[in-house]
């Protein structure tokens, strides 16, 4: 017989077809989906972890390549101020050298006076030597030589009314002739020196300096009255007494060293910017000051230190005083420290007010001076008008020394300092950094690129598979749609031994069995009717046997609660009692139950009992009459 059918049915039946073979309901797309899902996460989870521990290398190389670059280079300016600190104090130890090396010669002839006489004269004999033809100048009113290799000049106060040297200021003159021996000599040698000079004691305070200069007209024009005053209050207000409480205290020295030095000054005769170095003399029982031995160096010379140092393209250096006056420093350094600079005009002995406080940039007037020989390197914002830009400094102490502040002497330390960009710096320290992050991109890039690939090599390959995978399912859809159909003599070929080949033979199985079953169906359908027809039969005869027992049990159910309440107490009895009401009720669960209570009167006693049996109906109802018997028949 052939079938039909309906277009609804039809439509379904594709409908059902094209679910067979691919769409989002099928086996085959949730088998791609979910596979898919898997590899997708395994490789977005690895290609992650990849991608992760890439940049956390770069992270940590970075961050290592930071570290080693910012102590390298910490190292190396701890090691270049420490190397020009070094310069700087040798400059000076120098200078000390040179000082106290004339300072040593001229007290070693003050310790021996006849040996200092007699070089003396000696000297002022020599007709190159001596000093040649000491010349008074009426209108300046000093004394002083035309020729010699140092001039030697003696104020009015040190002379007679006649213009004629005092015969202490001769003796001064002939004692310190020893000077142009040794004086020139240490000029043209050692470090670069301006002139050396010698300063007599304070009662004969002549003055000799080498190299030749008009001394005393250039005092005249710089120093008015100073020729009415002594040269030691006049020029270094202090310094003799200084070193006459260093005699009575030696602990009063600031510095254990003699040499004092100056803070710088324009020097009267050369204009330059100069620092003098003074070295004691005694007197040979070391009671008093004999004088002092002095030398002027520029200011150049400490300035080419400073200047000279090349940090970066624009790091320079500077020096300051322990009072923040700088007092090296290049043209260009000091625009960058915003110093607002202060010509040095006047008379005497004229210093250079540059003071870091007085800077332009708060970064550098707040800038702390170090207080220890430790190194300090800060980080400083300064705003040039461009935008606040980040600079290193470095601060580094030098040795101590003795300083005329102008009325006293006290101890000084001057501070060596640089400074210098920090992009500048770490100019290198971005570049590896940029180039640790292109290294970085390009392989986050190429990780990425790869795991794409991967992805799509994976998806082709699972959808191919996918195919070879659920065609045994496919089939067996095909085939259930085909029994779903009435075709029970449809079977599938499973090539595979698999699950799925083993759902194919049960599959198999199942189709015989339901054609087999539905050629056979109106047999079975008969013999079942048969049974069925022959069981309801016995079903209604124990219906009728179960009401039957049903009534008689109910029959004896009432008679038990009829007993039940007939030998619970009446009315008559309770009323029966004298001086007490009593009011009882009982409502068992079912016809009978287990609870009871009992009022028993004796005389002038009354007695009441209640119970309650566990568990109700018939057997729980005859315990409680048993139990109500034989309290009545102990009562009796």
């Amino acid at each position: 017989m052939t079938q039909t059918q309906s277009p609804a049915t039809a439509n379904k039946a594709d409908q059902e077809e094209e679910i067979g073979r691919f769409s989002r309901h099928s086996f085959r797309a949730k088998f791609l989906l979910v596979v898919g899902a898997a590899v997708l996460f395994d490789i977005m989870l690895a290609g992650g972890v990849a991608i992760w521990n890439v940049q956390r290398l770069s992270r940590d190389a970075t961050a290592t390549v930071s570290q080693g670059l910012t102590e390298a280079t910490q190292e190396y300016l701890n090691t270049y101020i420490d190397t020009t600190a070094l310069r700087t104090n040798l400059l000076l130890d120098q200078t000390y050298s040179e000082v106290e090396t004339l300072g040593s010669s001229l007290q070693a002839l003050i310790d021996h006076p006849e040996t200092e006489i007699r070089i003396g004269e000696a000297v002022e004999s020599d007709p190159e030597l001596g000093d040649q033809d000491i010349t008074f100048d009426p209108q300046g009113g000093w004394a002083q030589n035309l020729a010699g290799p140092s001039v030697v000049s003696i104020w009015g106060y040190l002379l007679d009314d006649d213009g004629n040297l005092l015969p202490s200021a001769r003796e001064e003159v002939i004692d310190s002739a020893a000077f142009n021996l040794v004086a020139p000599a240490l000029m043209s040698s050692g470090s670069q020196k301006l002139q050396m000079y010698y300063v007599g004691p304070k009662d004969t305070p002549i003055k000799r300096t080498t190299p030749y200069t008009t001394q005393a007209q250039t005092f005249d024009r710089l120093y008015p009255g100073h020729n009415e005053e002594n040269f030691w209050d006049f020029f270094f207000p202090g310094v003799y007494e200084g070193w006459q409480n260093w005699i009575s205290d030696p602990t009063s020295r600031p510095v254990d060293r003699n040499i004092v030095a100056t803070e710088p000054y324009i020097d009267a005769i050369t204009g330059a910017l100069i620092v003098s170095f003074f070295e004691p003399l005694w007197t040979q029982d070391r009671s008093d000051v004999a004088g002092m031995a002095a030398v002027d160096v520029t200011l150049d010379q400490f300035g080419e230190l400073v200047e000279n140092v090349q940090i970066a393209d624009t790091g320079f250096g500077f020096l300051t005083s322990s009072a923040g006056n700088v007092i090296a420093v290049s043209e260009v350094g000091a625009e960058k420290l915003g110093l607002i600079s202060v010509d040095a005009t006047g008379q005497g002995v004229t210093g250079i007010n540059r003071f870091l406080n007085q800077s332009r940039y708060p970064a550098i007037s707040n800038l702390l001076l170090p207080e220890d020989a430790n190194t300090v390197i800060k980080t400083l914002e300064i705003d040039e008008g461009n935008g606040p830009e980040n600079f290193i400094v470095v601060l580094k102490r030098l040795d101590p020394v003795n300083l005329w502040n102008g009325s006293t002497i006290v101890s000084e330390s001057l501070t060596l300092g640089f400074l210098v960009s920090e992009g500048e710096m770490y100019e290198t320290l971005g570049e590896v950094q940029e180039e640790i992050s292109d290294a970085t991109r390009s392989i986050v890039q190429w990780q990425i690129a790869a795991l794409l690939i991967s992805l799509v090599i994976v998806f082709i390959a699972v959808y191919a598979i996918s195919g070879r995978i659920t065609a045994g399912l496919s089939a067996l859809a095909d085939a259930a749609r085909a029994l779903q159909n009435k075709d029970y003599s449809v079977r599938v070929k499973i090539p595979s031994k698999d699950e799925v080949g083993a759902v194919g033979t049960a599959f198999n199985r199942m189709a015989e069995e339901i054609s087999y079953h539905t050629e056979n169906l109106e047999k079975l359908v008969e013999e079942r009717t048969g049974k069925l027809e022959t069981a309801n039969k016995e079903i209604v005869a124990l219906n009728k046997r179960l009401q039957n027992e049903n009534l008689r049990l109910g029959a004896e159910l009432d008679v038990a609660k009829r007993i039940q309440e007939m030998v619970l107490p009446r009315r008559s009895e309770l009323e029966g009692i004298a001086q007490i009401e009593i009011a009882a009720y009982m409502e068992p669960a079912d016809e009978v139950g287990g609870d009871y209570y009992d009022v028993l009167h004796d005389g002038g006693r009354v007695k009441v009992g209640i119970g309650d049996v566990t568990g109700h109906g018939l057997e729980s109802g005859g315990l409680m009459l048993m139990v109500q018997s034989v309290a009545r028949a102990l009562q009796e």
